[in-house]
């Protein structure tokens, strides 16, 4: 009978209000975590094809951060379609690589938090030391060009 009075004093003594006060803190801090932790990624998609539009299985699509140096390689399924899931934000270069294929890449893609952005490619026959590039631009920094055109009716 002594043992279970000590124990129920320690409960009280765990369970005191000036204990309490902390309680609300730990269990925001519990619930944010996991979401600081997943709120800096993104992904990205896409669909590999061939020249006529057919769906290409099995291609290697890799992903890479030439910044930080990560790189990933996701294959493309039976339905010529990779995935490439919790992607950090940055700059990336990814490109396609298939046997009997040209490499097809696309440098500086920006991936911003919680992006799912699709990136396709078609693929060119060819072989694997020829490269297509596509490189993004952002339209606000190209020029600006202004044609004028004068136009003079005969007299």
């Amino acid at each position: 009978m002594q043992v279970a009075v000590s124990k129920h004093r320690v409960a009280e003594g765990i369970f005191r209000s000036r204990n309490l006060k902390y309680l609300p803190f730990l269990f925001l801090l519990l619930f944010l975590m996991p979401a600081v932790s997943f709120a800096q990624n993104a992904t990205i998609v896409g669909t590999v094809t061939d020249s006529s539009g057919a769906v290409m299985p099995n291609v290697n699509v890799t992903v890479t951060n030439p910044a930080t140096g990560w790189t990933r390689t996701f294959p493309t399924n039976d339905a010529g379609q990779y995935v490439a899931a919790d992607v950090q934000i940055g700059h990336y270069n990814i490109k396609a690589e298939a046997s009997g294929f040209k490499v097809s890449e696309q440098k500086d893609v920006n991936v911003q938090v919680g992006d799912r952005l699709r990136i396709d490619f078609q693929m060119t026959v060819g072989t694997s030391s020829e490269t297509v590039t596509v490189e993004l631009v952002d339209a606000s920094q190209l020029p600006l060009f202004v044609t004028t055109v004068t136009c003079q009716r005969p007299s």
